[in-house]
């Protein structure tokens, strides 16, 4: 669950501390569809219509040029 005390908004981006999380390993699982890895390491999909590009942090997820009502 996401809550403010595990989140923080960093410019354009939303940083999430999700211990134990890979975003490579779920989204490259065969489960999640439509999100492609690019040259740089992120990932980018669309989720709810909205396109998404995710980053691993050391400890969880960043998701860039989102907004916190995204």
């Amino acid at each position: 669950m996401i809550t403010e005390k595990n989140y923080i908004k960093d410019g354009e981006n939303i940083v999430v501390d999700i211990p134990c999380f890979d975003v490579g390993l779920t989204l490259d699982c065969g489960q999640a569809f439509r999100w492609s890895k690019t040259e740089n390491g992120d990932w980018h999909g669309v989720a709810f219509s909205t396109p998404l590009t995710l980053r691993q942090t050391e400890n969880g997820v960043e998701f860039i040029g989102v907004t916190e009502e995204e």
